[in-house]
């Protein structure tokens, strides 16, 4: 039989107090060995130490006295060293005239020591005999010799000590052996005895007694286990009541399941409108103008008018339903086109007074319909020509025209222009005193199919495309549109951009520039220009090469994409109302900074904005979108003194400047790690033991962290937690975050889609982060962008 099985046989009391014996004695015999030899050890160092600093301040007091044959001054001296209760005997051997013993003096007390004779190496150092500790130190007057000094210390005392202090172990070893059984004896009898009412309550409950419980007298894991079982015994009851109930029920029960299909049913069935309420809000819009046609030209067939001036009349209200009909089939036409990416704008010189003139023709009848007051207002005396599709701008401003109109019952129409020769836009506004609109609902209104009241709308009708179709035909000639109301009954204004015409510069530069060949220094680094406008891009060319950066100019948003991943610019410089060209997949500047911000190889591009628009507004459009970081936004017009600030600032994380780095992690040892591995005279490294603690920090000191490096599992919140606060609820959306983790593969689909979306720099494990600390300054590296100097 072997121990194992003899051991585990036996009763749980006998086991509990076997092992709590076992481990008592093993204490004990380790306390009466170890400590005492450690004692003696330590004793006898400290008092080498003592013989040794005693022997050489004494040697160096000898030295005159050896030196002069003084024998007073060295017996004084050896009567003062006496003062020591250890010291028994000193002894000075002399070199200058032989090598025989010159002095010797033993203390009364220790007379009954044997006298260990001098070594005849007399080498400095020391050693031990049966119950003394010698130390040999040498006595020199300058660069001589003049004899050795021996000093030995009596070690009694010690021995002494070390044997009292055995026996109080021994005693203090007893005692505990005593109180060992006592307390494994009444440890035993507590848990063996919950355990045995265990056991007859489980022995009942395998009979049939349903419903059985045991007393709960405690919250420790046996406690846990009665109450378990206690919760087993009446899941048991429950669950055989429960069948007895369904089996009693069980046509009720198919009832309520039939019931619940039939509200699945209906669910699923909403869930089919839902999708074709698309459908059927155009379809209805197409057959409501189609049904007059074809009633008034049934009339008219079938002889139903009276003169000649009712069928005039019928013909005219046909007529104007199938301009209506083309009107929405142009709609859906148009929106199919944009999506596709299959529109394509004839982009030229476009006199503005001209085009009002033509608009004015065309809108003013509806407006004297409904009595309203239409004028055309131009706050600058000259007017320059606009660079857009004529077609194109003619639709936009008729949709918002009539749109106006539409909407308005009485008051006036105001379309009004602003030439911003700084910013190179022409500014034009359709103001109304109409119904107005909400402001929940302002920025729904360029949604396709939105429409702010439908019960006042399907009385105008209208598929809610239009204004839609406005937005992009504004976008795809590079401008911005927007619109803004106090609120319902108290109009609106919408106001978009378009860029103006410079006809001398533009087809003389455009002539000699071509786009994405880079310029400037080659090995400097490398600023891609995204600009339609090779004007502007000629200007912004000439501050970076002077300032000895190397550019490469990218007319549209598409180029500027391939530029990006073909030839890895530091930086970018971004028209955020790029007009689109025909065939092109991206729109806009905010197009190119999702597609760069996908891609590991672009996303760190950093990128400077320079726009004709408002600050505030391109950065609540980009606050939609998740990006790791918020672009730099400069609003035209710029000098190259700001635009250099700008530059230099991303070109100042090089060596030399401090990174303020949180480290929010709850494990001490890692932020201790992180600090170690990280330069003090580089990085400025603080601290937070948990997700709250790292959002505080970060609220209160937000220029005081340029990366957070974050731990995922850590009390209070989580770091999924601290990222949907940071990224989604918009506290810090742009601050950079490395996340530092153990158990990636442990957390939700969701969680890790919410890592992989461009909310985080980067995501290394704890594993490869021991194996390779350097992995960690090489990813920050990254982030800091360290790249060659630029000239200044």
């Amino acid at each position: 039989m072997t121990f194992q099985k003899f051991f585990f046989d036996r009763p749980i009391k006998t086991k509990i107090i076997g092992a709590i014996l076992i481990v008592l004695l093993g204490v004990c015999v380790f306390n009466l060995v170890f400590f005492p030899a450690q004692q003696r050890k330590l004793a006898l160092e400290g008092m080498e130490t003592k013989g040794e600093s005693m022997a050489r301040m004494l040697a160096y007091n000898l030295s005159p006295a050896l030196d002069f044959d003084d024998r007073q001054s060295i017996q004084e001296l050896a009567k003062g060293a006496f003062q020591d209760k250890d010291l028994s005997v000193i002894r000075i051997l002399r070199y200058q005239y032989d090598d025989t013993l010159f002095f010797e003096s033993q203390k009364p007390a220790h007379r009954a020591h044997k006298l260990t004779p001098v070594p005849a190496d007399t080498a400095a150092g020391a050693f031990m005999d049966e119950d003394q500790l010698h130390i040999i130190c040498p006595i020199q007057a300058g660069q001589r010799t003049l004899g050795v000094l021996m000093l030995s210390f009596c070690l009694d005392p010690v021995e002494r000590e070390i044997a009292q202090r055995r026996r109080l172990i021994f005693g203090l070893n007893l005692l505990i052996m005593v109180l060992g059984i006592v307390i494994a004896d009444r440890l035993s009898r507590l848990l063996t005895k919950p355990i045995h009412k265990l056991t007859g309550a489980a022995l009942k409950l395998s009979q049939g007694e349903w419903g059985v419980q045991v007393p709960v007298t405690h919250s420790d894991e046996i406690g846990i286990l009665a109450s378990t079982f206690n919760q087993m015994s009446e899941n048991l009851k429950e669950s055989k009541e429960e069948l007895e109930k369904y089996a009693r029920n069980l046509e009720d029960q198919v009832k309520a399941r039939t019931l619940e299909l039939e509200i699945q049913t209906e669910r699923a069935v909403q869930s089919d409108q839902l999708k074709s309420q698309f459908l059927a809000n155009t379809s209805h819009e197409l057959r409501t103008p189609l049904n007059s046609i074809i009633g008034f030209l049934g009339l008219i067939l079938d002889g139903y008018c009276n003169d000649d001036k009712e069928q005039k009349e019928f013909i005219q209200n046909a007529h104007a339903s199938a301009k209506h009909l083309l009107s929405l089939i142009n709609d859906v036409l148009d929106i199919a086109k944009i999506e596709a990416g299959k529109m394509e704008l004839e982009l030229e010189e476009v006199d503005l007074k001209a085009l009002f003139e033509e608009v004015n023709s065309l809108a003013r009848v509806q407006a004297q319909q409904k009595k309203l007051k239409m004028s055309f207002v131009c706050e600058d005396e000259f007017v320059p020509p606009v660079y857009a599709d004529s077609n194109k701008l003619k639709q936009v401003m008729l949709n918002l025209i009539g749109n106006a109109i539409k909407f308005t019952d009485k008051g006036s129409i105001t379309i009004r222009t602003t030439v911003q020769k700084d910013r190179g836009n022409a500014l034009i506004q359709v103001e109304d005193t109409g119904m107005g609109v909400p402001p929940e609902m302002q920025d729904k209104v360029f949604e396709k199919f939105s429409q702010v009241d439908s019960s006042f709308t399907r009385k105008h009708g209208g598929a809610g495309l239009g204004l839609t179709i406005t937005k992009d035909l504004v976008e795809m000639m590079g401008g911005k549109i927007k619109l803004e109301s106090p609120g319902e009954g108290k109009g609106s204004r919408v106001s978009f951009t378009v860029p103006v015409f410079q006809k001398t510069e533009k087809e003389s530069i455009q002539e000699k520039e071509k786009p994405l060949v880079i310029k400037g220094d080659k090995e400097a680094p490398l600023v891609l220009i995204v600009e339609d406008d090779p004007v502007y891009a000629r200007y912004l060319e000439k501050i970076l090469q002077e300032e000895g950066l190397s550019t490469i100019w990218a007319p549209t948003a598409d180029d500027a994409l391939y530029a990006a991943q073909n030839y890895h610019p530091e930086i970018m410089t971004l028209d955020y109302s790029l007009p689109q060209k025909g065939g092109g997949i991206l729109k806009n500047g905010k197009d190119v900074i999702r597609e760069l911000q996908k891609d590991k190889k672009t996303s760190d591009i950093e990128t400077i904005i320079i726009t004709g628009q408002d600050e505030d507004q391109v950065k609540k459009e980009l606050s939609f979108e998740i990006i790791t970081r918020m672009p730099e936004v400069l609003e035209k017009p710029i000098d190259a003194q700001t635009l250099m600030e700008k530059i230099h600032s991303f070109f100042d994380r090089e060596e030399g400047k401090t990174l303020n780095i949180l480290v929010a992690d709850d494990d001490p040892l890692v932020r201790k790690f992180v600090a170690k591995v990280l330069e003090p005279d580089r990085y400025v490294i603080h601290e937070a033991i948990d997700g709250q603690q790292a959002l505080d920090f970060i609220s209160k000191n937000p220029d005081k962290v340029d990366l957070l490096l974050l731990d995922l599992m850590m009390p209070e919140k989580s770091g999924i937690d601290v990222i949907k606060e940071l990224k989604l609820r918009g506290k810090a959306p742009y601050l950079p975050i490395i996340i530092i983790t153990s158990y990636l593969e442990t957390y939700k689909e969701q969680d890790r889609e919410l890592l992989s979306r461009k909310t985080v720099l980067e995501v290394l494990t704890k594993d490869e982060l021991n194996k390779n600390p350097e992995i960690l300054r090489t990813k920050i590296a990254q982030f800091r962008r360290r790249k060659k100097e630029v000239m200044v």
